[in-house]
């Protein structure tokens, strides 16, 4: 097995259900025993993703208008 570094949820899902492991979340009640169960947690880890990313870019580019706090000037 390699590095669960680098890997999305979703391979980490496959690899562990190739070894016959599923997952359980304890407190939203899924699990990826079964089809529905891997399939809305897919789905939460493609949105996770997608806010990750995008927070990212808001840090990188600065906030809106140019400026930030005591009159800094983002590049």
């Amino acid at each position: 097995m390699r590095s669960c570094i680098d890997a999305t949820p979703g391979q980490l899902i496959k690899e562990f259900d190739n070894m016959g492991v599923a997952i359980r979340f304890l407190d939203d009640g899924i699990s990826t025993e079964g089809i529905m169960g891997k399939m809305v947690v897919t789905i939460l880890s493609a949105v996770a993703q997608a806010r990750a990313s995008a927070h990212t870019g808001t840090h990188q580019r600065g906030p809106p208008g140019g400026q930030g706090q005591r009159g800094q000037v983002w590049p």
